[in-house]
């Protein structure tokens, strides 16, 4: 017989946990899908914590898993609704346990892909994004009504979404989404806090959105596909490339922009934003 998913500060009694449950359930993490499971408290209590200071009453959970994380959001942060999405049936058993302790819990199992723009009612998501996905993941959220993400990324990911302009981690990820959300990284999650270990460390971020996804947002989503393939290209250049003759229109009207030394990578967001207004929307 499986238990629940302890509530516990030790490390070595959630590791047990983990492991056992694994082997209960005779369960093989899959590479493909990038399963890994927290074996360390720390990272659940910092993420379920941030989550009840937002006093929600829905909550998403991308990659659910052993139901570990789920587990402390119910007991902890107390929401009136969680969504639990799966896309392995193998953790149903599991899940369907913690579902019957705790009423306030919906199982989906599913792609998150393609269940998070049709989800209506739910304004925050939480979870361990799932490595081989996890930029498509953010977009997802960037494109659907979640108004607060509290989401474990790879390291590398984290550093690409807190880039400064004109670094090398910055890029259009970056731009996409510091125009949707001010981005906090709460902490850094070490490779050994996870079993099977990853060949990376992770990082928890908080990502509160500052504006809508809309028509302006879609424009910069192609505009921006573009100019970041000309990277280090001076951006009026990769701004004729993209746009032809529309940019040479609109150039003028883009205020006081040094055209002979900005490059795209170097391009500020509030910038990018105003390109698309001017030069895709008031043609």
């Amino acid at each position: 017989m499986v238990g629940l998913p302890p509530i516990t500060r030790s490390k070595k009694v959630l590791r047990r946990w983990v492991i056992e449950t694994l082997r209960c359930l005779e369960i093989k993490p899959r590479k493909k899908l990038s399963q890994v499971f927290l074996v360390d408290p720390k990272p659940l209590f910092l993420i379920t914590y941030a989550l009840r200071e937002q006093n929600v009453d829905k909550v998403v959970e991308i990659g659910a898993g052993l139901g570990t994380l789920t587990t402390y959001v119910a007991e902890i942060a107390k929401p009136q609704k969680i969504l639990a999405i799966e896309i392995d049936w193998r953790f149903v058993p599991i899940l369907s346990s913690i579902q019957r302790e705790y009423g306030q819990i919906d199982i989906v199992i599913g792609d998150a892909l393609n269940i998070l723009p049709s989800l209506r009612g739910f304004t925050t998501v939480v979870g361990n994004l799932p490595y081989h996905i996890t930029s498509d993941l953010l977009i997802a959220i960037g494109r659907s009504d979640i108004v607060t993400a509290i989401v474990t990324v790879q390291y590398e990911v984290g550093e690409r979404l807190v880039a400064s302009p004109g670094s090398e981690n910055y890029g259009k990820l970056t731009v996409f989404i510091r125009s949707l959300f001010n981005v906090e990284k709460l902490a850094v999650v070490p490779r050994t806090a996870f079993s099977p270990m990853p060949e990376v460390d992770s990082v928890i971020l908080v990502l509160r959105r500052v504006r809508p996804y809309d028509e302006t947002m879609s424009n910069l989503e192609k505009v921006t596909k573009c100019l970041f393939s000309y990277k280090r290209k001076l951006l009026y250049k990769a701004l004729l490339n993209c746009l032809g003759d529309t940019a040479r229109e609109c150039l003028t009207k883009l205020g006081d922009v040094d055209w002979n030394r900005i490059r795209v990578f170097e391009t500020e967001p509030e910038l990018f934003l105003k390109i698309v207004r001017t030069c895709v929307e008031n043609q």
